[in-house]
């Protein structure tokens, strides 16, 4: 009976050893399951990621579409008044104004982030370029919409020249944007490149009471943004069979 009883014990034993042992495996096999799993998606986000900023547009490998952990991780922009690293992967997403990107100190950097419904990344929805003052210009003459390529005449046609040699256009503020700008009626005028991922702006900013600077700005604007600032600003024109 005793030896019976040991056996009985020893089965006992032995089988919940077996069956510690099949959680445990199955536990860790599941572990390896879901660590697979989180690694192919960060895998397939960063492929996404790759081939989005590959179709994306910006300055050198500052462009839209990027994580603000990736645009952290390139190191490329401070603040004028620190060296000091920022941190773009915050809890928040406030835009980020004056930055010095590139250690270039002839121009301004804003980043403007959005965040993804699905996964909750931020990224890098609009970058604005303040390429300077337009000083001195007389707009109906030296912003008339008949440019030239062949012969900058100054900061804005440079600059239009750049851009018009690498992406398609697509419109440009008209004789009567030009005469509603001067007058004040309007405070932007553009040229719209890439369905409104490529813009170059000039803009009226207020610098005090009564007191106005006319700026030349890019802007670089991710696939969504561009679309929703594309529709609102084409301008509307009759068709044929309106007629």
């Amino acid at each position: 009976e005793e030896r019976e009883q040991a056996r009985i014990a020893q089965e006992k034993k032995e089988a919940e050893e077996r069956e510690q042992a099949r959680i445990a495996q199955e536990k860790k096999e599941a572990e390896e399951r879901e660590q697979a799993r989180i690694a192919q998606e960060k895998k397939e986000a960063e492929e996404r990621e790759q081939v989005q900023t590959i179709k994306a547009f910006g300055f050198k490998e500052l462009k839209t579409g990027l994580t603000s952990q990736s645009i952290t991780e390139l190191g490329v922009c401070r603040r004028t008044w620190t060296s000091d690293k920022i941190n773009f992967d915050r809890n928040d997403i406030p835009p980020f104004f004056d930055l010095e990107c590139y250690g270039l100190d002839n121009m301004k950097f804003d980043l403007y982030f959005m965040q993804k419904k699905n996964s909750g990344q931020k990224y890098l929805s609009r970058l604005v370029i303040d390429l300077g003052t337009l000083v001195g210009m007389n707009f109906r003459n030296e912003l008339d919409d008949t440019f030239s390529r062949e012969k900058p005449l100054n900061i804005y046609h440079k600059y239009r020249n750049i851009l018009e040699n690498k992406y398609k256009l697509d419109f440009s503020f008209s004789r009567q944007d030009l005469k509603e700008f001067e007058k004040g009626k309007k405070n932007s005028l553009y040229v719209i490149y890439e369905k409104g991922k490529v813009v170059l702006e000039i803009v009226k900013v207020e610098k005090g009471e009564n007191k106005w600077q006319t700026d030349l700005k890019i802007q670089y604007r991710e696939q969504v943004s561009a679309r929703a600032f594309f529709n609102d600003i084409k301008p509307a024109k009759a068709q044929d069979n309106d007629f």
